[in-house]
């Protein structure tokens, strides 16, 4: 009768490296065995360490974002994720020149990991990000739709309207020169009934902002009103990251993300995140 080989237990590599890294953060020698069968204590250290590294309630942005956005394409430098940004408008630009084909809209999301420098925190870091698209060229910026801010762990996120799609502003035609029939009689009459025009459309105006000021602290609020063009959304935000393994020996990161979408999100979720 032929004696059955035991069976061996095959150390999970992934798992190994997690005890590995728990127990180096908690100063005691590490172990190859499986935690499930020779070290509990382990296998509890390696839950908490996975739970640190996105504690719950640690940013709120995150929590948000989570609901309306994928996962992000993570990119290894921001001149990286620039790079990939431009790509995809490029891309977009000639897609929308081309007859043959309808135009392909750009539905970019990247983020990239920095350390932490405590001089730049979030508020600092969306407002530098955002100065460099703007130089690119690349991204026409409209007016900010959104601010948030995350104090207690530095996040913050900016949404704009892209103005991709908006209209040139009117050009200003130069006003007439005066002539010398300006000095006429009629033109004299025509000069103040234009003043008394002028006064009774500017205490109009005046009664006019001082009902909408009454009805505004009475909080009725006017809806804003959906922007022209695409409706696309540019957003960049920024929080402190916590992925790092050092991070548990306060060497902190920062993970900037920027989000372009073409056409953009409904309006009414635009407004509620």
């Amino acid at each position: 009768m032929k004696a059955e080989t035991p069976a061996r237990h095959v150390a999970n590599p992934h798992v190994d490296r997690d005890v590995t890294m728990a127990d180096a953060a908690a100063g005691e020698p590490s172990t190859s065995a499986s935690p499930s069968r020779s070290n509990p204590r382990a296998m509890k250290r390696k839950a908490n360490v996975m739970g640190s590294e996105a504690p719950a309630g640690s940013d709120r942005l995150r929590e948000d974002a989570a609901l309306h956005t994928t996962v992000p394409k993570e990119y290894q430098t921001g001149q990286s994720l620039f790079d990939g940004l431009s790509r995809g408008v490029e891309t977009s630009r000639a897609s929308r020149t081309s007859t043959a084909a309808p135009a392909r809209y750009v539905n970019f999301h990247g983020s990239y990991t920095i350390v932490m420098d405590p001089d730049v925190r979030g508020e600092r870091r969306v407002k530098r990000v955002v100065d460099e698209l703007k130089q690119s060229g690349k991204l026409r910026f409209g007016n900010l739709v959104k601010r948030e801010s995350e104090k207690s762990r530095g996040g913050h996120a900016r949404t704009f309207w892209c103005a991709c799609d908006s209209p040139p502003p009117p050009q200003k035609h130069p006003s007439p020169s005066p002539t010398t029939r300006d000095a006429s009689p009629s033109a004299a009459i025509a000069s103040s009934q234009a003043g008394a025009l002028l006064k009774r459309t500017q205490s109009t105006l005046v009664g006019w902002l001082a009902k909408s000021q009454s009805k505004e602290k009475s909080g009725d609020e006017a809806l804003p009103v959906p922007p022209p063009g695409c409706g696309g959304t540019i957003t960049v935000s920024a929080v402190t990251d916590f992925s790092h393994p050092l991070g548990r020996m306060g060497i902190e990161g920062q993970k900037i993300a920027v989000r372009v979408e073409h056409p953009g999100r409904d309006f009414k979720r635009v407004l509620e995140w």
